[in-house]
């Protein structure tokens, strides 16, 4: 088997002790599976408008084309680095371009829908991060919207399209410190123990699915 795995630096196992405490690598040893791992920490959804100046160029449709087809399921978790360091508006619903959040969250759906089957395509919503109301996200942008607009949005177009995702924030309170808590690092990346309860969440949904059955 063959799982999938596009995201940014959580998704890449950043500040994670050991590569094989990262969820992703904790959902693969469970099923057994070959972990194909697009994960790049820094990158967003949507292209920075700024392009010169971006350094991280590489958004998830750029990736999410790099993917096995075959594989046997496939997540996608982003979204918090449009937040906190994406320059891009937020645009509406309807836009098709890289330039706006509404916009780029939408070609990479329409992307995977047609490369992928739906019924192994599974979206994760950003979870909760430190200062999440900030409208200038990290500090380092002019103010665009809370991190929960971002949200939002992601949950209206997975709607509109009928495609799976998951809100873990249940499970995941919002970090009061960028010092480091029970569940992650710095307020925004998950600790060993934030992913070991991803990776949790991940598995029992794939059981859920019957996956590997």
């Amino acid at each position: 088997m063959k799982i999938n795995f596009l995201g940014d630096s959580i998704t890449q196992g950043a500040i994670t002790s050991d590569h094989q405490c990262a969820y992703t690598a904790i959902v693969c040893e469970y099923f057994d599976a070959t972990e194909c791992n697009f994960g790049i920490s820094g990158t967003r959804i949507a292209q920075n408008i700024d392009s010169e100046r971006d350094q991280y160029p590489e958004r998830f449709l750029l990736r999410a084309k790099k993917m096995p087809l075959d594989a046997d399921y496939t997540f996608v978790f982003g979204g918090t680095n449009d937040y906190g360091h994406g320059d891009a508006p937020l645009g509406q619903m309807g836009d098709i371009t890289s330039l706006t959040f509404c916009g780029a969250v939408t070609q990479l759906v329409e992307y995977l829908l047609k490369n992928f089957p739906k019924n192994k395509l599974c979206f994760i919503l950003p979870l909760p991060r430190y200062n999440q109301d900030d409208p200038t996200g990290e500090g380092r942008k002019k103010p665009i919207a809370p991190l929960s607009t971002y949200v939002q949005i992601e949950r209206e177009i997975f709607e509109r399209f009928g495609v799976t995702y998951l809100d873990l924030s249940e499970f995941f309170p919002q970090p009061t410190t960028d010092k480091g808590d029970l569940l992650t690092a710095d307020g925004i990346h998950p600790n060993d123990a934030g992913h070991k309860l991803l990776a949790d969440k991940l598995i029992e949904f794939l059981k859920a699915q019957n996956f590997g059955n």
